[in-house]
């Protein structure tokens, strides 16, 4: 059982064009990013001093919905910059570089972005992660809510335990392990959950840190997690992918579960994630 921290997502990967081996840039043209070079940063709240400084809002990306920047070190070579954006699940949308590094647009859900971006930031090829003032606030743990669940994504790790203790589990699937413990030291945000599930004799589990999400509709709600390990910024080495999901119908019963682990492909340019255990039940 792998201890990690990560803030859940729903994996939204596109595809890199490649010839003849090489990357293939898209590079970005005049407009695609208006005041893409202002280096100015935006005032954010005096509470978010908690988020990493590499992270920043700047006037580009202030009110810029679904879209981040990632901003690396002069000299960066583009097997590094690749690494660093697989290693995260960011896939790139425009490169633009004018010689102080390489300046990587993402397009990405801001409900999807936070775990990447605080990711990617723990890399010390990455010079800034450049987002809006939505994520930011999601980074930083403060009043901001989902507006799919109406409530905040701190809260949902008991909320999640006591779905699953509500069961039964489709699919020929029973809970084995519901341990959910609230965190003393960082409610919320450090609180955890270790789920185990038996399926045809074999058992799977996972241990969750931090932060879940939550989507809500008439069909019912679902829940996602994600926690993305790297064991350093070395392009050598191979990163952990470990994920939940939950859906429930309009009343209450549980449809889905599932718990999937992955390991980074090999290949210099990390060609995504092969899975190495899982179990659905639905």
């Amino acid at each position: 059982m792998k201890r990690t921290i990560g803030i859940a997502v729903v994996a939204v990967i596109a595809g890199l064009a490649m010839t003849a081996g090489a990357v293939e840039l898209n590079m970005v043209r005049a407009g695609d990013i208006s005041g893409m070079a202002v280096t100015e940063i935006v005032a954010v709240p005096e509470a978010a001093r908690t988020v990493s400084s590499k992270i920043v809002v700047t006037p580009a990306t202030a009110n810029w919905q679904d879209t981040l920047l990632v901003k690396f070190v002069t000299n960066t070579g583009m097997d590094m910059v690749m690494h660093v954006l697989d290693s995260v699940d960011l896939s790139p949308a425009k490169f633009f570089d004018n010689g102080d590094g390489y300046l990587v647009r993402v397009d990405i859900k801001d409900a999807l972005a936070p775990l990447r971006a605080a990711k990617a930031a723990g890399f010390s090829a990455v010079e800034t992660v450049q987002v809006n003032r939505t994520v930011y606030a999601m980074l930083e743990g403060g009043s901001l809510k989902s507006a799919a669940a109406g409530m905040s994504g701190q809260a949902l790790m008991k909320e999640i335990s006591e779905v699953l203790a509500s069961g039964p589990l489709p699919g020929g699937c029973s809970l084995e392990v519901n341990a959910f413990r609230a965190s003393a030291f960082q409610p919320g945000t450090g609180d955890n959950l270790n789920v185990g599930i038996m399926k045809a004799g074999e058992y799977t589990d996972i241990l969750m840190v931090g932060v879940a999400q939550a989507a809500a509709s008439s069909d019912g709600r679902k829940y996602a997690y994600e926690s993305v390990s790297c064991p350093s910024d070395n392009w050598v080495g191979r990163c952990e992918k470990d994920s939940f999901t939950l859906a429930t119908d309009a009343g209450g019963r549980i449809t889905s579960v599932s718990i999937e682990r992955a390991k980074e492909k090999s290949g210099l340019l990390r060609g995504g994630w092969k899975v190495t255990s899982s179990v659905v039940c639905r």
